[in-house]
C-alpha cells in the first residue's frame, strides 16, 4: 500500500459551511486553500508518480485550543483543499476519495491539518 503525508494549515473560516460570508469573498478563500493544497501535495508525491483511482484519507487535526469543530463541519471545509489534491493529480477525481474519521488534537504553538492518503486497490 502506497502514501503520501501532506501538512496544509487550518481551513480558513470562510469555507465553513455555516459561515455567511459573500459568494465573492467566499471564492477567493476557496481559490487560496486549493493552490496551497495543490502545491503541497505536488511537493509530496515527487516526479514520476501516477494517479490513483481510489485513496482514502486519514486527516488530524491540530487546533490551538481544546475546542474542536464539528466533525462534519470540518470534513466540508476541506473540500478546497481535496480539490487541491485532486488538481496536483494524487486521485484522477476527488470522487476517489473515502474519508476516515477526523481525528482532533491540540497543538497551541502550530494549529494545523495533516492529510496522509493511501492508495486503495482497484485502481
Amino acid at each position: 500500500m502506497t502514501e503520501l503525508a501532506i501538512e496544509l494549515p487550518l481551513p480558513p473560516k470562510e469555507l465553513s459551511p455555516n459561515a455567511r460570508t459573500y459568494f465573492i469573498k467566499k471564492n477567493k478563500f476557496t481559490q487560496q486553500y486549493r493552490c496551497i493544497a495543490k502545491v503541497a501535495a505536488n511537493y509530496a508525491k515527487g516526479r514520476g508518480f501516477k494517479a490513483w483511482r481510489k485513496a482514502e484519507t486519514e486527516i488530524q487535526w491540530f487546533t490551538k485550543t481544546k475546542k474542536q469543530p464539528d466533525p462534519d463541519n470540518a470534513l466540508a471545509t476541506l473540500k478546497a483543499g481535496f480539490d487541491g489534491i485532486a488538481d496536483a493529480g494524487i486521485v484522477t477525481n476527488d470522487r476517489g476519495l473515502s474519508h476516515r474519521p477526523i481525528v482532533f488534537f491540540v497543538d497551541k504553538e502550530n494549529p494545523r491539518v495533516c492529510i496522509t492518503i493511501r492508495e486503495l486497490g482497484g485502481t
